[in-house]
Order: C-alpha cells, then structure tokens, then sequence
C-alpha cells in the first residue's frame, strides 16, 4: 500500500492515512499542505511517487477529476468528511480505469475515523442520496428514535454510533457530554454509544 497522506494532522482522517497504512506495512507519501489546491502538483506527486490509495473529500475530487485523470497505479479512493454528490459518480467513473474502486467513508471524530463503509458505483448517480454503507469491523451503528428503541427499516431516526472506537467523552467537559450514553437491548449490555446528530434510516 502506498497511501497519499493528503490531510493535515489534524484532521481525524490523518489517523488513517497514516496508522493503518503503517500498520499493514504501506508506505505513507506525504503531500505538501501548500500543494494540496494545486491539482497539476497533487497529480504529479501521485504518479511519481505510484501512490495507490487516495483519501479526498468531494470538493477536492471534483476539481481534480476537472483537471486530470486518476493515475493508473490508483487502485482505491475514499470519499471522506462530505456527503457525497450523486452527480459527481458519473462523472467520477468517466474519469478512472476500470481497475479503481471507490469507497464512501462515514464517520464522526468522536468514534475514531470511520463507522460505516460503502463501496460507490455508477449506479448511485442516479439516486437521491449515495448510502453511508454498512458498519466497518468493530463498528456498530444504531437508528434510534425519541424512546432509543431501534425504529423499523426504513424509517427515520437518529444515527448513534458504538463499538471499542468511540470515545468515552469530552476530556474535562462534562457539561457538552449529553451525546455519549451507555445502551441495553436485549443482548447488548452497557454499550457506549455516540448520538452523531445526523438522521439515518
């Protein structure tokens, strides 16, 4: 793997960039910050360096498939920190070989990165919305109503997010704590969860 680290290290994304690719043994190309708006630089750098992982988030990708085409030695994309627009697929797969997939990533800070992972096709220009996914390992994710009871399939509730990545609170901030709480049902014991805010079904 070697994986573009296209995000300042303050970004939640950086972690894996930069952890999970050292981790499988990958090799982290760090871009300049200075360069990341520079899509002739980005590109360049991507090939030179034969990177075959890419993290960005839509805005970015649709000026870079604007400009240039996705490198040949590219064999993942993820799509991070943005919804994704179903117009940008078509426009997307018009722009890469056939080797590239696409993955839509989702995801608070406060559950480490990612909770749910959706590979992208062609397909998904033409629907409303492209999904989120299914949990990644480890992950859980809930839709809940008023009540935290989970509401049936296909209607909408609020998204809460638990598993071992989810942070226990806000360091020293116990008055914004209200969004992290401990969940039962039926089998599931005292499990942390996370309220995100976002609506799901």
């Amino acid at each position: 793997t070697r994986q573009l680290q296209s995000t300042t290290f303050t970004f939640d994304v950086s972690i894996h960039e930069i952890f999970v690719t050292l981790a499988v043994g990958g090799c982290v190309v760090q871009a300049e910050t200075s360069g990341l708006l520079e899509i002739e630089h980005l590109d360049a750098l991507i090939r030179r360096q034969r990177c075959n992982w890419l993290a960005f988030v839509p805005s970015l990708t649709s000026v870079f498939i604007t400009s240039t085409t996705i490198a040949p030695t590219v064999r993942n994309v993820a799509n991070v920190g943005e919804a994704l627009p179903p117009g940008l697929c078509a426009r997307f797969f018009d722009r890469c070989e056939s080797q590239v997939q696409w993955w839509n990533l989702w995801g608070p800070t406060e559950c480490t990165t990612y909770a749910t992972v959706q590979e992208v096709r062609a397909a998904d220009a033409t629907q409303m919305r492209v999904s989120i996914g299914r949990p990644c390992k480890r992950r859980s994710v809930y839709v809940l109503d008023s009540a935290l009871q989970p509401v049936p399939i296909d209607v909408p509730g609020q998204l809460y997010v638990g598993g071992p990545g989810v942070a226990q609170g806000y360091r020293n901030r116990p008055e914004i704590n209200g969004s992290f709480l401990q969940w039962s049902h039926g089998s599931i014991t005292d499990e942390v969860l996370y309220c995100t805010g976002d609506i799901g079904r």
